[in-house]
Parts: C-alpha cells; structure tokens; sequence
C-alpha cells in the first residue's frame, strides 16, 4: 500500500502487482492520494483533465462543443485515449457489461476506488479487446490481510455548493479482511441543474482459506 504519489507497482500489466521497473511496457498510475489532492469526483473527470492525450469521444458524428463537457449524459459517449477512442474501462482486470461509466451515464464515481491505471497504445493488445488508443483499468478499494484496523471520512464543499461524505473502514486478521466505502454526495458542476444525487456503498470481503490463496 501506498499513500503518496509512489505507487511503483502495476496490477493491469500481467494480471498480479508487479514492479513496474520489472515491466517492458508502462503504466500510468492515479491513486487515492491523487483523486484527493486534485478533488476529482469522477474517473472520467481526472482522466481529461490529468492523463495527457485523454479526453472524450462519441461514435456518433456531433459538432456540439457541448457534447463534451463533463457530466454530459451521452449515451453514445466514451473517453478516448490519444485521439481514439476508449469504449470501456475494465474493473480489476475484467471488462464490465456496457460502458460509458460504471455509476452512470458517463460517471465512475471515486468513491470505492484504489487506483487508476492507464495503458497506451499497442501495449493495450495484452488484453484482446481494447480501444486502440489504449486501455483503462480500474482497482477497487482492497480488504488486506493482516493490515492494521483504519478509519477515515472526507467531506467536501466545493465553490458550487455542491457537497460531498466519505466514509473509508478497514478491519482484518491473517484469515480474514473487510473494506466498507460509502459515499453520499450532490455530484455537479459549474452549470446549473446538471448532475444530482450520487449515494453508493461497497463491500469487500478477503478470505484465506489456505496458505498462498484468497478468496476476494
């Protein structure tokens, strides 16, 4: 675990947290710290305003400047990755059904969120069916193992008005280990009357049944 901007380790390279110096392909990694320091509410919001050569897209023709704009409800919509297009992000490793958020049309909430990872280009063939800009992974909060119990709440209120609670607990033995999120928050921007209400809660539960195998 890290709790700065050194996270060093990749877990969308080969499927396990691996170094990333050990790597022959690169990763950029956004974590918790990240998302707290630059306040981004959403995956989607960070990534255009902090991954170089992301953005948004549509696969459909729209010369609408509006079109692009955050919190936008595009049905046809995705990020894009150095000018083309990202149709999905993945979820610890897998690809989620549909895409264009996993919260919402457009939204991927931080919340229950450990990390960001983003790969580029033809590194992202690793995983068959990608965007040929790249691929997006995203690891949820982990329940670790043998950790120490934790707690933290964050609020914030930002120069809209808009207003945010989270609530972070972690309790563990060697055997096993619980991680609750939950988030209750007016998700908006600068202009009025786009967004609303966003409450969400998540739950993971680690299991080693056996020694060198955990059960998540």
């Amino acid at each position: 675990e890290d709790k700065g901007y050194g996270e060093l380790n990749s877990n969308s390279i080969t499927a396990f947290k691996t170094e990333l110096d050990k790597m022959p392909v690169s990763a950029d990694v956004f974590d918790q710290a990240f998302f707290k320091d630059t306040g981004s509410q959403t995956v989607e919001e960070m990534l255009q305003y902090y991954s170089a050569g992301a953005g948004s897209a549509s696969s459909q023709p729209d010369t609408s400047a509006a079109n692009g704009q955050y919190l936008d409800r595009n049905a046809n919509g995705s990020l894009s990755l150095r000018g083309l297009q990202a149709p999905t992000a993945m979820l610890n490793g897998f690809f989620p059904a549909g895409g264009g958020g996993l919260s919402g049309v457009g939204v991927t909430t931080t919340y229950n969120i450990e990390k960001v990872e983003v790969i580029n280009g033809p590194q992202a063939l690793l995983y068959g069916v990608s965007g040929a800009g790249g691929v997006i992974n995203i690891t949820t909060k982990q329940a670790r193992l043998g950790a120490p119990d934790f707690g933290s709440m964050y609020y914030r209120v930002d120069q809209y008005g808009h207003k945010q609670a989270q609530f972070d607990l972690g309790e563990a033995t060697d055997r096993v280990a619980v991680r609750f999120a939950a988030i209750d928050q007016t998700l908006g921007d600068r202009r009025a009357f786009y967004g609303g209400p966003l409450k969400g809660a998540y739950v993971q539960v680690a299991v080693r049944p056996v020694n060198n195998t955990t059960i998540r």
